[in-house]
């Protein structure tokens, strides 16, 4: 094929693609939007337009929300669990302890460096670094080893993400993806607090 007629078809395929583009984006930025769709009604008390649609969508939406109240779904996963006040000394004393670096080996990294709850109770790293970071009270992306760590091995310590630590008193089992590490009890919906 010709350098003329490559040319001409690359041309030809950017210029399919900005008419399909401005198409997309004059649809996107149409007026024609829930907030400013309104029906008028004509003189004999009909609505304009076809509202079957409409209707059968109404219609889907209370079959789902009467099976969500039929299987005693409520949205709120705490539901039916004994959950304790941040305040009271149990969760307080976590709390301390998941700040703290000194329960560490290296005395240089707590739960919180790796699931810190500004970055979703996790790192906001593909690959957590752990243990032996070039500025260990730096947080999320620039986390790096430092290369005169016992740890470091040009790669992260950490073969895999931080989990995050969200929701984590809803855990009846046990955490992380593998349950290495176990509850104390496990029955469901007691939190581990049954051992």
């Amino acid at each position: 094929m010709s350098v003329r007629k490559k040319n001409k078809r690359i041309t030809g395929q950017v210029s399919a693609l900005s008419v399909l583009f401005a198409g997309l984006l004059l649809t996107a930025c149409s007026s024609n939007n829930d907030n400013n769709n309104e029906t008028t009604p004509d003189t004999d008390g009909d609505t304009n337009g076809d509202t079957s649609g409409v209707d059968a969508n109404t219609a889907r939406i209370n079959t789902l929300r009467s099976l969500v109240s039929a299987a005693g779904l409520t949205g709120d996963p705490a539901t039916g669990r004994s959950l304790p006040s941040i305040n009271d000394p149990k969760p307080q004393l976590g709390k301390k302890l998941f700040f703290t670096k000194g329960l560490g080996g290296d005395k240089d990294s707590a739960c919180v460096t790796c699931h810190h709850p500004t970055l979703g109770g996790g790192d906001n790293l593909s690959l957590s670094i752990g243990v032996g970071a070039e500025t260990p009270d730096l947080l999320g992306p620039g986390r790096f080893h430092d290369s005169t760590s016992t740890h470091f091995d040009g790669g992260p310590t950490v073969p895999r993400n931080a989990p995050t630590t969200f929701n984590i008193a809803l855990w009846d089992r046990a955490l992380f993806l593998d349950g290495r590490v176990e509850s104390l009890g496990k029955t469901t919906g007691k939190n581990g607090n049954d051992g």
